[in-house]
């Protein structure tokens, strides 16, 4: 018997595989008030697929060490039941989608699933080429993947309410790093010190980015991205904004540039794409410019927003409250005209802010900040640098009610 414990998108997709193919499970979600929470001792339990949301000190997870039972995640499941291992892993703090989604663009017959909202077990019958995005809540429940082609794109502390400690984060995030071979390629941000220091120390194919180091097999010259001896693409072409994104791009250069399913047009596709939902986009370009980055979950994320912006700005933020690095942010201070917070968190935020000069407002919601900001600067940067779940269920929630305010507020559609 199989224990789903919580029912997001992804065990909610699993749900289905097993109900299909004729497998004995149970689910306990924590909204299931009603439900026996005598599982274990009713039922012979052999196994916790567990969703991403749950806390590692849930009392089912102490249940199944004192009754030996193997917890997993969706993505281990998917492993072992998939076939076929010689797909793309994509983990990181920061880009993992923005870096999949340009896979995706790239690659013949492909499809990219996982932590960007496309549960796996929903292609799990899908013949197309697999690009797995994964997170440390996916990989800390695996006890063996091996694919053949695994992208970091960064190591930045994030998630640390429920990691504990930063130490927790990174063995969690690069557990998968001890079973390759070899054979196998890790294509990985060589500028990163952390990312640096730790791959160094496994014996598998590596290839380093970096727009510093002229010797990284994908690297930055003059203003053209180069693998090894081969020009690729100016970065002043592409659409993306921020040197955060020609990391990404380089990433993705270093895993496909001798990928059997590569497009011929791929540095088309590259130069062409405008950003993933909700991460830069450009929702109002009309005397004001608006972005929604909601997909900032964290500081660096922020800091990354603000660094891809020469211009002064009004910004938006706020979320959950959790430890963060506010320091980060001390070098783009000069830029901001304004800023509004908002949610859980807004008082650290208005703190921070007015002790560095900054004049802002504090609000208790996303709307209220909508309907109280004025058009004082040419660009309006909505990067909350939080996650969502003091007031939203996720960041894409939270993304489409900003763009519906903003559409209510300046009579668009």
């Amino acid at each position: 018997m199989i224990l789903l414990l919580g029912m997001g998108k992804g065990n909610t997709s699993v749900k289905k595989y097993l109900k299909k193919n004729n497998i004995n499970f149970i689910t306990f979600d924590d909204s299931d008030t009603e439900k026996n929470i005598n599982i274990f001792e009713e039922n012979n339990i052999q196994m916790i697929i567990k969703s991403n949301g749950i806390s590692n000190d849930h009392m089912f997870l102490e249940k199944a060490k004192k009754y030996n039972i193997k917890v997993i995640s969706d993505l281990q499941f998917y492993y072992n039941i998939s076939n076929i291992k010689n797909y793309i892993l994509v983990t990181g703090s920061n880009g993992k989608t923005t870096i999949v989604s340009l896979l995706e663009k790239c690659l013949k017959n492909s499809v990219a699933i996982g932590n960007n909202g496309l549960p796996l077990f929903d292609y799990i019958d899908d013949e197309k080429y697999k690009i797995l995005e994964v997170s440390s809540f996916m990989l800390e429940k695996c006890n063996y993947i091996k694919y053949k082609y695994n992208i970091i794109s960064n190591i930045y502390p994030t998630h640390l309410e429920h990691h504990k400690t930063f130490i927790n984060y990174i063995k969690a995030k690069l557990s998968f790093l001890k079973f390759l071979s070899i054979n196998d390629y890790v294509i990985y941000n060589d500028d990163d010190l952390i990312l640096n220091r730790i791959i160094n120390c496994y014996d598998c194919n590596k290839i380093n980015v970096s727009l510093k180091n002229k010797k990284s097999t994908v690297h930055l010259h003059d203003n053209f991205i180069y693998y090894l001896n081969n020009k690729i693409m100016a970065i002043e072409n592409v659409n993306l904004l921020g040197l955060h994104n020609i990391y990404n791009i380089m990433l993705v250069i270093g895993a496909i540039f001798n990928h059997k399913l590569l497009k011929e047009n791929y540095i088309d596709e590259i130069i062409n794409f405008k950003g993933v939902e909700y991460r830069m986009e450009i929702v109002y370009n009309n005397e004001i410019k608006i972005i929604n980055d909601s997909k900032s979950t964290n500081f660096k994320a922020l800091n990354e927003a603000l660094n891809s912006i020469n211009d002064k700005l009004t910004l938006i933020v706020g979320g959950k409250k959790r430890e963060d690095n506010y320091s980060i942010l001390i070098n783009n201070i000069n830029k901001l005209n304004i800023v509004y917070c908002y949610g859980e968190n807004k008082n650290d935020f208005y703190e921070f802010f007015k002790e560095n000069g900054v004049n802002c407002f504090k609000y208790d919601t996303l709307n209220d900040v909508i309907n109280n900001m004025e058009n004082n600067s040419k660009i309006i940067l909505f990067s909350p640098g939080s996650v969502s779940y003091d007031q939203f269920r996720n960041f894409e929630e939270r993304g489409k009610i900003f763009n519906q305010l903003i559409k209510n507020k300046y009579n668009f559609n």
